[in-house]
């Protein structure tokens, strides 16, 4: 009897027992980030929100096509830089600066010589980057070239402890900049027509500047109304003041303007406007792999369109130091390298 009430009394107890419930499945773990897009919200004269909306967007139709892509919007001055490096160092294979010149010319800083690669969604006022290398300037166009785009290895100029992308320039456009930064026409988005205006006046108004030449340890007095240090061949987007250049070889193309009369300035801007493979008279072009300037009076030094120091200075090349996704259709004439791969 004592044990068919124990057989009893278990089987209650059993059945009495609270049921285990099935837990519910666990989502699946969202996969890592493999490129960040660092958006200046200020960048390309107050589209914010609505650029905002199709970055997102954006990141999404990465993500959908086999790049799991991150949006990361800056929120102070500097802020492009710090979220480049924290990208460096989590091991992402792309940094995408959507944004102008400027927000890319932060991104290099943290991206040179490293393996990341640069992206670009040009959406500045200006994007002499995108328009030199056929980047479409339409971002449904440009993320394209994320995903099926060539990778290239580049050098990177070097203005004091500063990268540069595409040029340093002393002079003219570096007194524009200045000028620029303070005035109202900035913060209203039309900083390009102020710094067209500004540079057009300065052009013809700049007295040439004595400046101080080292190559090479040869030391040599010149007066120059501009100097331009190039990587690249563009400035402004528009003008070929250093037609020559490779962006991929190795050497940093300088030109120095003379222009102690005006109609010589004019003549060297149609001809940079025109493209022609020189400048003309009053203008001295060489290549160099390191440059040191110095000047009498204080000369302003702008890289990749902002105001970055005053002279002196040195300049250099940093061969093979970034990796940049470029569309098939960049200008073949600007590299003397064969492509690393494909992103596709």
């Amino acid at each position: 009897l004592s044990a068919l009430s124990l057989l009893v009394s278990g089987t209650h107890v059993l059945a009495s027992a609270p049921r285990l419930r099935r837990s519910a499945p666990l989502a699946p773990l969202a996969p890592p980030a493999q490129a960040r897009i660092i958006v200046n919200p200020t960048a390309g004269g107050g589209r914010g929100a609505s650029a905002m909306r199709e970055l997102a967007a954006t990141a999404s139709w990465l993500t959908e096509h086999g790049l799991v892509a991150e949006l990361c919007p800056t929120t102070a001055p500097g802020g492009a830089r710090i979220l480049a490096a924290e990208a460096v160092r989590a091991g992402m294979r792309m940094v995408i600066a959507a944004g102008g010149d400027g927000t890319i010319n932060e991104v290099v800083q943290e991206l040179a010589g490293h393996t990341a690669a640069l992206g670009v969604l040009p959406i500045g006022t200006v994007n002499v980057w995108a328009r030199e290398m056929n980047i479409p300037l339409s971002l449904t166009e440009a993320r394209k070239v994320l995903i099926e785009g060539l990778h290239r290895r580049i050098d990177l100029g070097r203005a004091g402890s500063r990268y540069f992308l595409m040029f340093a320039g002393i002079g003219i456009d570096a007194e524009a900049a200045r000028r620029v930064e303070h005035r109202w026409l900035k913060r209203v988005g039309l900083k390009l027509l102020d710094y067209v205006a500004l540079g057009g006046f300065l052009g013809l108004t700049q007295r040439p500047a004595r400046v101080w030449v080292r190559v090479e340890g040869r030391r040599r007095a010149t007066h120059a109304v501009q100097i331009v240090v190039g990587n690249t061949r563009l400035w402004g987007g528009t003008f070929a003041f250093t037609p020559n250049a490779f962006v991929d070889d190795g050497w940093l193309d300088v030109v120095f303007v003379g222009g102690h009369h005006v109609i010589h300035r004019v003549a060297v801007i149609l001809r940079a406007l025109l493209r022609l493979p020189t400048r003309g008279s009053g203008v001295r072009y060489e290549r160099v792999r390191t440059l040191c300037l110095e000047s009498e009076t204080p000369l302003g030094v702008e890289v990749d369109g902002e105001l970055h120091g005053y002279l002196p200075m040195t300049f250099s090349i940093m061969p093979n130091a970034l990796t940049v996704v470029l569309p098939h259709n960049a200008p073949a004439d600007l590299f003397i390298r064969q492509p690393i791969t494909s992103t596709s």
